[in-house]
């Protein structure tokens, strides 16, 4: 992410990180990006926030999935039940 892009989305960036709470064992986030709507971040199924903007959405889930992940094996796990998944016809 350029410095550019990253001060473009700032905002959005800040809007996100507010939305975090504290977590206990057993929690789960969970992220969803529908187009046109934005990013939804969850808290054990609890919508906290959505974030608008595909430019958001593109940097968030570049972290994960992009060309440089910040872990490449976890990026590994949560591709393979895609990898595993039969074509479609």
């Amino acid at each position: 992410m350029t410095a550019l892009f990253f001060s473009k989305i700032r905002g959005e960036i800040d809007s996100f990180n507010r939305l975090y709470q504290n977590v206990k064992k057993g929690d789960c986030y969970s992220l969803t990006y529908l187009p046109g709507l934005g990013t939804t971040l969850r808290l054990n199924n609890k919508k906290l926030g959505t974030i608008k903007g595909a430019a958001f959405a593109k940097a968030l889930f570049r972290v994960w999935f992009g060309p440089k992940p910040f872990q490449q094996d976890l990026k590994d796990q949560l591709l393979e039940p895609i990898k595993k998944a039969p074509p479609k016809p």
